[in-house]
């Protein structure tokens, strides 16, 4: 048993170079806006693609040994059939000289205008970009990544069909969305390990609990239908999925509330501080239970402004708790590692001149003359040196 724990924790070790990675924020979907279709592109809009060097610099400045990015699938095949990465060769270059391991996603919200995740054909075309992106990684001497096919499909189903204004615009056809999403999953699972077996496929999703009102017996079935809904996708993609991510966001814990008169449920945020919320080390348990020694990614997690800092440290004690309970977490990502667009533009389509950002970022955005302009605190660059150097004494101290 001794030798079986200590392989687990090698194991649990060699997933990541860093505990703490940083994720550039990358959706891509065409919106709806007014009577118009346009493209939101986040990575364009903070300039990453044309400052991917000192992105990467910053990030081995914060300690960060491994990041997510997405190829955004509308450039890299602009005609069908037609495949084209390399607007991805400023990333990967920048990631190889600072010596930091990529997470790929294929699809987050967007896709090309000819492609339809409605359509019968979605999964072949989805798997065929990725079967050429694993050769040009391949050929670029990167023999075995991590990647993700679809970054949160529950989420994006639940956008599509509730809101309606992200494409395919599919209100109400949430069903048969999600259902040929998870099956583009698993056509990739299925292609990627036959062409580099190598391959380790991700599948992410986010971590959602929600409660209920002791005193209204119906928001507290709302709750347990909302609770068990959240794993619908995971559970059908486990068996072909090498690694599970979690996201793991504040708001992602809800209270189910009913307000006089009102015949249906609504649901807000719990507060931080509010006891019936779930930790890190609990929503841990809750994958160990249901699909075992699996390892698990923190995929996503951030806060904004002044609550960053503590959110690290937070997160960071209750992975230690983690680790110490043999639960299989293998890092965390902070997603956005770099400041973007407040995401009210985006879920409502909004493109104004000058978008607010967030600053939910590690690296921070501020406009100047010249363009976007990057800059570092000293307070997060040494809460993270500090969190990252815990987890590792922990990390050596159970595989000793």
């Amino acid at each position: 048993m001794a030798a079986v724990k200590m392989r687990q924790q090698l194991n649990r070790r060699a997933f990541m170079p860093t505990f703490w990675g940083g994720g550039f924020d990358s959706p891509s979907p065409m919106v709806r806006l007014n009577s118009r279709q346009i493209r939101l592109d986040l990575i364009a809009a903070t300039e990453h693609d044309r400052q991917a060097a000192e992105d990467y610099a910053l990030l081995a400045r914060l300690g960060l040994g491994w990041s997510r990015e997405d190829v955004r699938w509308h450039l890299c095949e602009p005609q069908p059939g037609h495949y084209e990465f390399s607007h991805l060769e400023p990333v990967v270059d920048a990631a190889k000289k600072h010596n930091i391991q990529i997470v790929w996603s294929w699809m987050h919200y967007g896709c090309p205008e000819f492609t339809n995740p409605l359509d019968a054909s979605f999964p072949d075309q989805l798997a065929a970009l990725g079967v050429q992106h694993l050769r040009w990684l391949r050929q670029h001497g990167i023999t075995d990544p991590i990647v993700c096919p679809i970054n949160e499909i529950s989420y994006y189903t639940w956008h599509v069909e509730t809101l309606g204004n992200w494409y395919p615009f599919a209100l109400g056809q949430g069903a048969r969305l999600k259902a040929n999403l998870i099956a583009g999953h698993r056509r990739c699972y299925e292609q990627s390990k036959e062409i580099v077996p190598e391959t380790r496929i991700l599948m992410i999703d986010p971590f959602y609990y929600a409660v209920g009102d002791a005193r209204d017996p119906a928001t507290e079935e709302s709750a347990a239908f909302w609770r068990e809904a959240s794993w619908e996708a995971m559970d059908q993609l486990a068996a072909y999925s090498d690694i599970l991510g979690m996201n793991f966001y504040p708001d992602s814990q809800v209270e189910c509330y009913r307000s006089p008169g009102d015949k249906h449920d609504a649901r807000r945020m719990l507060p931080l501080d509010d006891p019936r919320r779930v930790s890190l080390t609990q929503a841990l348990q809750f994958y160990h239970s249901r699909y075992g020694s699996m390892p698990v990614l923190v995929a996503e997690t951030s806060v904004r402004g002044m609550r960053r800092a503590p959110w690290i440290t937070r997160l960071t004690d209750e992975a230690i708790e983690a680790i110490k309970r043999d639960l299989p977490l293998v890092g965390i990502c902070w997603y956005p590692v770099l400041d973007v667009w407040d995401w009210g533009y985006l879920r409502h389509g909004r493109v104004p001149n000058r978008p607010r950002f967030s600053r939910s970022g590690l690296i921070r955005i501020d406009h100047t003359g010249s363009g976007l302009r990057r800059s570092v605190s000293a307070t997060l660059l040494q809460v993270l040196h500090t969190q990252e150097a815990r987890v590792h004494s922990i990390q050596q101290s159970a595989s000793a």
